[in-house]
């Protein structure tokens, strides 16, 4: 237990994200819907996936991708192939440079969606292949935890593929992609493939991250006859793009905790419509967070429930609609209050700027513009302001109304308990 002046905080907060609660994902949560198109990233990189577990993070936003496929869910009359496969009520076409070179045709069986065949198209010429299947391809609702068998036989000519796969759900947590932050389920594909009359066997190991909205958000695949689940070598695929899904993109997440309270602050950057919702919770206590939303995606909030004064750990959630958002944890411990600034826009700048910020309680605000060597160029505010959100305009003048040259610029804002600074450049 901390003294009476500290608090532990612990802020589990996640995007399109994770949370501080395990995921559980559904049917709808896949792009298995009419009019749907996801493209997605495929390249060569050294991964290593990391153990299993909860609140488990993982960023692979700086992987890189070679070439991108396009999955375009259909109806599936009238493509080639339909005929061959009459039960499919869906189908999912994949492009390679707007040159369709696979159609999938599956059926929707007892809440899952199942594969009955496919066609390749090769010189314009399409050729079905029927599958039959054993099991389900993903398992709903799909929770940490969970597992099955799928195997998925296919003939190709006099040849008799044989798919068997053991799927894990064996971690959740935080996945930080290039499309944003997302909540994801975790699942372990251990695959053997066997081809028929020869009886040539070989396996590897997957990885798929799964998140609601989103299904597949990232895909590793690890070399044939890997046998080493934490593999260091393999196949990257990554969600590109996704018409169903819309991630909910946070800037950033800043929490400071004063005077037996905790500030909380943060700045959402093209969410999808929708109701954001704070919560507290301590060992069995929970207790909804008021904010307040300070224009341009900035929210703010302040916590002073008395199961903060007790010290210890205290968790806050952040949902958009019910959904968790992002995960991050922290400790801090009780500084002075603190005002919040922001970063100018546009910044660089020609010939003014917004020097937007916020004030969590109100007094006396200094806000000075100095250059590198710490010489004052103009004062913009030095008066009292209440609490909430402000803005500030600099048209690149000293004191004297003369036109600074162009350079780079400290913004410091001062309050009687804290002071915050941010750089802008001038370019004239």
């Amino acid at each position: 237990m901390k003294s009476a002046g500290i608090v532990t905080l612990a802020i589990l907060f996640c995007l399109a994200g994770a949370s501080s609660a395990q995921v559980t994902l559904h049917f709808d949560d896949f792009p298995f819907q009419v009019g749907t198109e996801v493209t997605r990233g495929h390249g060569d990189n050294s991964i290593a996936p990391g153990p299993t577990g909860g609140a488990m993070s993982w960023d692979y936003s700086a992987l890189a991708v070679a070439y991108e496929l396009t999955e375009s869910y259909l109806d599936p009359a009238g493509l080639p192939g339909a005929d061959i496969f009459p039960t499919a009520t869906l189908a999912m076409t994949v492009a390679f440079d707007g040159d369709v070179g696979e159609i999938g045709f599956f059926e929707e069986v007892g809440g899952n969606i199942e594969l009955v065949g496919f066609t390749l198209i090769s010189g314009g010429n399409p050729y079905p292949v029927p599958t039959t299947v054993n099991g389900p391809r993903f398992q709903f609702p799909m929770n940490y935890g969970d597992s099955w068998d799928y195997v998925g036989t296919t003939l190709f000519g006099n040849e008799t593929h044989i798919d068997s796969t053991r799927f894990v759900v064996d971690a959740w947590g935080t996945m930080t992609e290039a499309m944003g932050v997302f909540s994801c389920l975790r699942l372990r594909m251990d695959r053997t493939h066997t081809i028929l009359p020869d009886n040539t066997v070989t396996t590897n190991i997957r990885y798929m991250w799964v998140a609601q909205n989103w299904g597949e958000v990232c895909l590793i695949e690890s070399e044939d006859d890997e046998t080493d689940p934490d593999f260091d070598n393999g196949n990257y695929e990554r969600i590109s793009t996704n018409s169903s899904g819309t991630p909910v993109l946070l800037d950033f997440f800043e929490a400071d905790c004063r005077d037996g309270g905790v500030d909380l602050a943060w700045r959402a950057r093209n969410p999808r419509p929708g109701t954001f919702s704070l919560r507290g919770r301590r060992d069995d206590r929970t207790w909804p967070v008021a904010f307040a939303e300070g224009g341009d995606g900035r929210f703010s909030a302040r916590d002073e429930n008395a199961w903060l004064h007790a010290g210890g750990e205290v968790v806050y959630d952040l949902s958009l609609d019910g959904e968790p958002l992002r995960s991050h944890a922290l400790h801090v411990a009780l500084p002075a209050a603190r005002a919040i600034l922001w970063d100018a826009v546009p910044n660089p700048f020609n010939p003014r700027t917004v020097l937007p910020f916020t004030l969590l309680r109100g007094g006396h605000v200094e806000v000075g513009i100095f250059d590198l060597n710490g010489r004052r160029v103009a004062t913009l505010a030095e008066r009292r302001l209440a609490a909430g959100s402000h803005d500030l305009v600099w048209d690149g003048r000293d004191a004297d109304g003369n036109a600074v040259p162009s350079g780079i610029y400290v913004v410091r804002l001062k309050t009687e308990q804290a002071t915050a600074t941010k750089k802008v450049t001038l370019m004239r």
